[in-house]
């Protein structure tokens, strides 16, 4: 029988800490979430962050385009964001319509609590850094509450994305621990599922791993999220099938998505505690 994992529990528990941090703080933080177009899903996203800042009392102000603006007003209105000494950090809401990409590259590495930045997620890499990317950081949470070691056992990250897998792989990279990555049209993608005592899936496909592609005893972690209707979301999962046969499976949604949200303001207390300053 799986262990399925309740993120909204440990998220709750994690919150409790950061409020802690909070309350030692001199000023209260202020963030920016800049959303073009969202989809009735990634609105769904949204509010649970804009929940989770209202109870953490950290300031939030939320730029909603519901119509294709113009990039040099998006450029203009970051500009500004990024020239605000009262704005603790700020995200992106992915994904972006086609042709509004280069606006990640305007996020300054001291203001990108989402590592949306290639700069931010090189540092990452690259030196000690106080900030992680989110899901990373999610992940690296659930593994220590339920005694998770990727070093000792054979993970499979499926997936190359800008949010779960580049950042995971590039976090295994930089802890020399050994890895696979596939990706969903991997001839051999099968295979390496079978042969996976971890695996770690963001793609956003419906359905993509069955119990089929599957050992006994593996364990689970969905990080794909796909909008099935208007409003419910899912995982790359087939959730009701995996969960017989692994050891341990997060569902989609309350699995790492609360996690994710966490670490989100877990970055942003972060700068706050060290005013912006990435060095100290």
């Amino acid at each position: 029988m799986a262990i399925l994992v309740d993120g909204d529990n440990l998220a709750r528990e994690w919150l409790r800490t950061l409020k802690k941090r909070i309350a030692l703080l001199t000023r209260v933080p202020r963030i920016g979430i800049l959303s073009i177009q969202p989809s009735a899903v990634n609105t769904s996203f949204i509010e649970r962050k804009l929940g989770t800042a209202r109870e953490l009392n950290v300031m939030i102000t939320h730029q909603n385009v519901d119509h294709i603006p113009s990039l040099t007003k998006m450029e203009e209105l970051l500009a500004i964001w990024n020239s605000d000494p009262t704005l603790t950090g700020y995200l992106i809401q992915l994904p972006l319509p086609e042709g509004f990409e280069s606006l990640l590259l305007r996020i300054p590495p001291e203001k990108d609590i989402d590592l949306l930045n290639p700069e931010s997620l090189g540092r990452f890499l690259l030196r000690e850094y106080p900030l992680m990317p989110p899901v990373v950081r999610g992940i690296e949470y659930l593994a220590k509450a339920y005694h998770i070691d990727f070093a000792s056992k054979r993970t499979l990250i499926v997936g190359a994305g800008r949010l779960v897998g580049k950042p995971t792989a590039l976090w295994f990279l930089k802890q020399d621990i050994p890895f696979e990555v596939a990706t969903e049209r991997s001839t051999a993608l099968t295979a390496l599922t079978r042969q996976a005592q971890i695996i770690i899936t963001g793609v956003g496909k419906v359905g993509l791993i069955t119990d089929a592609m599957i050992t006994e005893g593996v364990v689970l972690i969905d990080a794909g999220s796909v909008g099935v209707g208007d409003h419910k979301v899912t995982g790359d999962l087939d959730y009701e099938s995996c969960k017989r046969k692994a050891s341990l499976i997060t569902p989609v949604p309350g699995g790492l998505g609360p996690l994710t949200v966490t670490a989100l303001f877990e970055n942003v207390i972060k700068l706050a505690e060290r005013g912006g300053s990435l060095l100290s």
